[in-house]
């Protein structure tokens, strides 16, 4: 795993199959009490177990939230089996998402929870678009899972009325 800085963002990148870098990592925010934005858009591939590991160093360490942003495909679609690993205050700010055209093309965009995401109490027929260049783009699979994650993050936090 790769670790570098940008501002107050710590961004992530490389693979997330084992404990490498995990630890390195979480030691280097030890006891941070203010918010830590992760940027998890670099991390291309890994293990369900890597990420586990990353989140329980992440909770060991880390003393205040932690907000991921630019949350990778990756990264979402290992989340829910970690998904306990998340402490109260801990949020998701903002993911990649892949959208389809009907003619086959992929767009891969980061979308905003809370914005183009909307914060919902179910997620029962949501639907995600965009247009780009003429063309239509919509989700190419519903990932459940990281819906009803939100759904539960956002409720735990009063985000939801």
């Amino acid at each position: 795993m790769k670790i570098s800085h940008r501002g107050e963002v710590v961004l992530i990148g490389g693979d997330i199959d084992s404990s490498e870098g995990c630890e390195a990592l979480a030691i280097s925010l030890k006891g941070k009490a203010t918010p830590t934005r992760l940027d998890s858009s670099g991390i291309r591939a890994g293990s369900s177990s890597g990420l586990h590991y990353y989140l329980q160093e992440l909770k060991k360490h880390v003393a205040g939230p932690i907000v991921h942003v630019n949350m990778s495909t990756f990264f979402y679609s290992q989340f829910s089996l970690s998904f306990s690993l998340l402490r109260q205050a801990d949020t998701i700010e903002s993911m990649h998402l892949r959208l389809m055209a009907t003619d086959g093309s992929i767009l891969d965009e980061v979308f905003t929870v809370g914005k183009e995401i909307p914060l919902l109490s179910t997620y029962d027929g949501f639907d995600l678009t965009k247009t780009v260049n003429g063309k239509t783009f919509t989700l190419d699979s519903v990932p459940e899972e990281i819906l009803a994650i939100l759904t539960q993050i956002h409720a735990r936090q009063g985000a939801i009325k």
